[in-house]
């Protein structure tokens, strides 16, 4: 699979076999063999290539997992569990991270759940129970179908209100995203003054 990516890649950059060849000191016969993954890298073979290529080690890898399109009802990896009230699974591919996460959150319990901010925004559904949510020092009771958008680093708290458990589902955008999102806010809007 490794090997279809590195291909994939080396193409992306518009170099051949040879060019990369050159660069890391590899025969192309084994470059030839391996993105056809009919052998496998050493890892400083894989330096070597990732480098040639543009890319680093861990992009490539985590990239070349296997993507779960498809996540059931309790299959979700386990992101925290507090036995006495609260769990969270993921509603995601929670190996191989993609542009945003999703959160699967129950709350059975009414104590306080506090955060003082997550690096990125956050996005949330009640779809049962409902729950009091302190979003920056506001109060807002939410309940099925209402949504709460809580911005990166915003203090929160909240607990569950209802008699019934409560079911939220949560999704959020990840640290790469962001970084992408960040890289496009600082670029000039008038690129004729850059040239």
């Amino acid at each position: 699979m490794i090997g279809k990516r590195i291909r994939a890649q080396r193409k992306t950059e518009n170099l051949s076999l040879e060019q990369v060849a050159k660069r890391t000191g590899l025969s192309i016969g084994y470059l030839s063999n391996l993105e056809r993954d009919l052998t496998s890298p050493t890892f400083d073979n894989l330096i070597l290539i990732c480098t040639a290529i543009g890319v680093s080690v861990v992009e490539l890898i985590s990239s070349s997992l296997e993507f779960k399109p498809v996540i059931k009802s309790g299959e979700g990896e386990l992101l925290y569990s507090r036995d006495y009230h609260c769990e969270a699974r993921f509603i995601t591919d929670a190996k191989n991270p993609q542009e945003m996460t999703g959160l699967r959150l129950v709350a059975t319990g009414t104590e306080k759940e506090e955060s003082h901010g997550h690096d990125v925004d956050e996005f949330g559904v009640i779809v049962e129970g409902s729950v009091m949510f302190v979003l920056d020092g506001e109060p807002h009771v939410l309940e099925p179908g209402d949504a709460i958008y809580v911005r990166a680093h915003t203090p929160h708290t909240w607990w569950k209100l209802s008699d019934e458990d409560c079911l939220m589902y949560w999704t959020r955008l990840t640290e790469r995203h962001i970084r992408v999102v960040h890289e496009l806010d600082t670029m000039p809007y008038n690129l004729e003054d850059q040239v």
